[in-house]
């Protein structure tokens, strides 16, 4: 607690008249990232007009790799999941659920137009562009400090996914 108080030049006390303690520190910050997170995607959805739907999904796939990698945030969201209090894991757990559902009803009608109409093709188009966020997202990880062997695994899942019929 001594550390936040001195990054925002305050005594250590005066934290406790803000918050009750550090795991509502941690929700708040949690909460504020989760926020930050999902009006990237709206502003993304609003501008993409995927006319082109293999080149969109490729820039849309790399700008949300790009948004992880902006200020370390990929270890942030790893570690939400590893919250060591229970009850504020499982918000954590929910809120990141909550985030997927959302994606993937987007995701859902930018497939529609290549879908025939069929539910299950879209959702399962959008879950798998989802996964290969995730498996970028966790090459981003593996290698960490070799940033151009990430670099070259990701843009070869990215040209992959691409190159896929729809």
């Amino acid at each position: 607690m001594s550390d936040i108080a001195s990054s925002v030049d305050i005594k250590t006390p005066s934290i406790y008249s803000h918050f009750k303690g550090k795991d509502e520190i941690l929700l708040v910050t949690i909460e504020r990232e989760i926020s930050r997170y999902h009006a990237f995607l709206d502003s993304l959805y609003l501008t993409m007009t995927f006319d082109n739907l293999k080149e969109d999904l490729y820039a849309l796939f790399k700008k949300i790799l790009g948004y992880f990698s902006e200020k370390d945030l990929i270890r942030f969201w790893r570690n939400l999941l590893l919250v060591d209090q229970e009850e504020l894991r499982r918000t954590c757990s929910q809120q990141v659920f909550n985030l997927k559902i959302y994606h993937v009803g987007k995701l859902k009608k930018v497939f529609e137009p290549y879908s025939d109409g069929k539910l299950d093709v879209m959702e399962g188009r959008s879950l798998h562009f989802l996964a290969i966020i995730q498996a970028a997202l966790e090459i981003e990880l593996l290698f960490y400090d070799a940033e151009a062997t990430a670099e070259a695994y990701i843009e070869k899942m990215g040209q992959a996914y691409s190159a896929c019929n729809f």
